[in-house]
């Protein structure tokens, strides 16, 4: 069996499924998350400066794994010789950010990224096992944090990851962002829950608390920043303990989250259609089926 090597530049979520499609095709996967600037700001100034998804520590400053590598038999690895380290050493990298299914589930299933409720349970129950498995390797101090914030927070929270997809952080600084619609998608959410409700939010862009919390009762962790893979961690894990998520589709980060919990049926995955139609990326392999809860 070649030895496989997940190689993923992407954010936390996309990291963390390649990881997990690695670890389902060999149990003793290796790793290597570089430091590098995420190519999500291309064309934004702003955005290029900062260090962005692209990685502030590697993989373990996380992760209490032996498999982090920088090198492979003595070849640093980089995005320049994995193909030398591929043909000398016969292994396989796995950069790729959807979760991998083997031919006979594609065959049956095709692609589940993004699904969430539609996945089949034999996918789930292939794939929640190997999240609980990395979660299991979370370092200790990230541990007590997670926990602390759990003790603090109402057992009955709702858990949100909004994603706006807004252009500023994540296209071009002129692209055409659907904000609003986005917005009122997640607010027709979370009315289907009692006025008292409270919502843990997570979100990319500070206007989504400002135009929520005019409404709802609205709660964040302390210390959120964007940029940090440590929060960003933190911050899923304690998401995966809330009983009800809504969550952003096409966000691996959301899915991070979900698989983090266990993958149930408690979730509401929103599909803002109107929005990710302007960026022309839903992929062809998404069932446009789940794009008919623009108004819940």
């Amino acid at each position: 069996m070649k030895k496989w090597i997940s190689t993923s530049t992407a954010g936390m979520g996309d990291r963390l499924v390649c990881f997990a499609s690695s670890l389902r095709r060999d149990e003793n996967a290796l790793i290597n998350w570089p430091i590098q600037k995420s190519v999500l700001g291309v064309g934004n100034a702003e955005v290029n400066t900062k260090p962005t998804h692209g990685g502030e520590r590697p993989f373990d400053h996380l992760f209490n794994y032996e498999g982090h590598i920088t090198e492979y038999n003595g070849i640093s690895i980089n995005g320049d010789n994995l193909q030398e380290i591929r043909e000398k050493f016969g292994v396989a990298t796995n950069g790729n950010w959807r979760l991998w299914l083997n031919n006979e589930e594609m065959e049956k299933y095709g692609y589940q990224d993004y699904k969430y409720n539609s996945v089949p349970q034999e996918i789930r129950n292939v794939y929640v096992p190997i999240f609980q498995r990395i979660k299991s390797m979370v370092q200790d101090d990230i541990k007590e944090e997670v926990e602390k914030y759990l003790h603090e927070l109402d057992h009955d929270i709702v858990g949100i990851h909004l994603r706006t997809f807004d252009g500023k952080h994540y296209f071009n600084k002129d692209f055409d962002n659907d904000h609003k619609g986005v917005i009122n998608l997640f607010k027709s959410a979370m009315d289907k829950f009692p006025k008292s409700t409270k919502f843990l939010l997570a979100t990319d862009d500070s206007r989504a608390k400002n135009e929520l919390e005019k409404d709802y009762n609205i709660v964040e962790l302390e210390n959120r920043g964007l940029w940090d893979q440590k929060f960003d961690l933190v911050e899923a894990l304690v998401l995966s303990n809330c009983k009800h998520l809504i969550l952003t589709s096409m966000s691996h980060y959301s899915e991070l989250i979900w698989w983090f919990a266990g993958a149930h049926n408690n979730v509401i995955p929103l599909y803002p259609k109107v929005q990710i139609q302007k960026t022309g990326t839903i992929p062809d392999w998404i069932d446009n089926s789940l794009f008919t809860n623009e108004y819940i």
